[in-house]
């Protein structure tokens, strides 16, 4: 999964630009416009950056296609799995019809018989 930059210097800072400030940080986060000051000035705590990750537009859209990724996966692991799944199918009949030319009536109760 795509997810926020563990290591940009700056990361925070501009997290802050992307979501348009520090106030819509600041309501983004749920504190207030002076803690995300500090956090600029200081370090911000990396819980703190990866909701405004999630809420900027560059993570909408690292997420987006994050989600596009794993749709198409799992679109061509279930086409995979159908298609071997009809195979054996297939190969259960023809076992099922040789077994019975071979063996013809197994038992006394056999239906079949």
């Amino acid at each position: 999964m795509i997810g926020p930059p563990r290591t940009a210097p700056l990361l925070f800072t501009r997290l802050v630009e992307n979501v348009g400030g520090v106030q819509p940080a600041a309501r983004i986060l749920h504190v207030t416009p002076r803690t995300v000051r500090h956090w600029l000035a200081d370090q911000a705590p990396h819980p703190a950056a990866d909701l405004l990750w999630y809420a900027s537009p560059m993570g909408r859209h690292a997420l987006t296609i994050d989600q596009g990724n794993l749709i198409a996966t799992l679109h061509a692991l279930t086409d995979n799995l159908s298609r071997r799944l009809d195979a054996a199918e297939r190969e259960c009949t023809a076992l099922a019809a040789a077994l019975d030319r071979a063996c013809g009536r197994i038992a006394a109760n056999d239906p079949r018989a």
